[in-house]
């Protein structure tokens, strides 16, 4: 707990990102709920710390060392995904990937519903289908692209 509270200190950080530092595993976290009655909001922080804050982390083989945090806050369909990473750096002491995070501002999706209207799908569930296959572009770009990002192609 001292070092994440010596990597975190300067950068404000929930007193959640602090405490779960003494959590080794979700059912601690439980266990400290039950106990404590936190809010939702600092529970589910301390679960995602818990889960997370080995398995994501920057890449050293990767040129852009911020590509797996913002990777997952745009696959991620928690609410308030990139609040959460943040707080997961400051718990790694990552303090320039944090600044480089507060910096970045998710990108708008480049097709919408409205456009697969205007392409003749009239469904409510196919358009959320499409659109679904069509979010997963990053991970499987050339099956779903050959020629590039083209709603044709789907």
């Amino acid at each position: 707990m001292k070092r994440v509270w010596q990597n975190a200190k300067t950068h404000s950080p929930k007193p959640m990102t602090i405490l779960a530092a003494l959590f080794h595993s979700p059912d601690d976290v439980e266990k400290m709920d039950l106990r404590l009655k936190v809010s939702r909001e600092e529970k589910t922080l301390a679960l995602f710390l818990v889960k997370h804050r080995r398995g994501l982390c920057k890449s050293d083989e990767e040129p852009d060392r911020l590509k797996p945090f913002t990777d997952f806050i745009i696959d991620s369909r928690e609410p308030d995904s990139q609040g959460k990473v943040c707080e997961l750096l400051k718990y790694q002491g990552e303090e320039k990937l944090l600044s480089d995070l507060l910096r970045w501002s998710v990108p708008r999706f480049p097709i919408s519903g409205h456009d697969l209207r205007k392409m003749g799908i009239t469904s409510g569930k196919d358009i959320g289908a499409t659109l679904q296959k069509l979010r997963e572009w990053k991970t499987a770009e050339a099956a779903f692209f050959p020629g590039g990002l083209g709603i044709a192609a789907v």
